[in-house]
């Protein structure tokens, strides 16, 4: 009995060892990675390509690239002569079908005509408004404007060139916030915590935004999104940096 309990008490020891050594070194492992620095690019918190809705050919453009705009603000006009025709066009048939259901409707005051020619009336001037909404529409999508304030970043078609629906035309950035995107080890950050940047011979702070929810199996590490403010435009998307924690 006493020889089988003395011989125990050295693979208690040894467990109890073990188990502190893999905790130290998990802690230590931590600590390195939080202390390390990771290649980190900096990109615009908003990013949007304007794409054509018309088939027509574009006018010259009256922002140059790196401008600010404001949303709203129209960047270039396709040539709108077919589209201001329609749109002519369809106003007047509206205008049209509008003023006869009026008038159906007096005369059935009066008995001078019926339910179903009134109803008859109604449904033209509602395929009518229709038309007219659609063709306003069409007119409308000839000017190409900034979805939101920011920066006029890249012309995707050149001036006098035609264009097709679904083909870019533009491209708008907003930078007055920027993620600052890296791959850093498992246990770097969390979401929310703040981290230090050093980009541009500067360094700033930022909170992580986000963190993904997958690691690469290549690499250990995953991907993590830094909102850094920068409304005083002294960084810019594209720079590269380190990221710290």
């Amino acid at each position: 009995m006493r020889s089988d309990g003395w011989s125990a008490l050295p693979n208690r020891r040894c467990d109890l060892n073990v188990k502190f050594a893999i905790s130290f070194l998990a802690a230590a492992a931590s600590l390195a990675a939080v202390a390390a620095e990771y290649t980190t690019v900096l990109m615009p918190c908003r990013d949007a390509v304007v794409a054509s809705k018309v088939d027509s050919t574009l006018k010259t453009y009256s922002a140059k690239v790196g401008d600010r705009v404001k949303a709203g603000q129209v960047l270039v006009e396709a040539e709108d002569d077919r589209y201001r025709l329609d749109w002519q066009k369809a106003k007047e048939q509206f205008s049209f079908m509008d003023a006869a259901f009026r008038d159906k409707e007096e005369l059935l005051k009066k008995d001078f005509c019926s339910d179903f020619e009134l109803k008859r009336a109604k449904f033209d001037r509602a395929v009518a408004e229709t038309s007219f909404r659609e063709a306003e529409l069409n007119l409308g999508w000839c000017a190409f404007k900034a979805p939101f304030d920011g920066k006029f970043a890249e012309i995707l078609t050149k001036e006098y060139d035609p264009v097709k629906p679904g083909q870019p035309v533009l491209r708008v950035i907003d930078d007055t916030r920027l993620f600052a995107v890296a791959n850093v080890p498992l246990g770097f950050t969390a979401a929310g915590r703040t981290v230090r940047i050093s980009v541009g011979g500067q360094t700033v702070s930022g909170t992580v935004y986000e963190v993904a929810p997958q690691a690469d199996n290549r690499t250990g590490t995953v991907r993590i999104r830094v909102l850094v403010e920068n409304a005083d435009g002294k960084l810019a998307a594209g720079m590269t940096g380190l990221i710290g924690g």
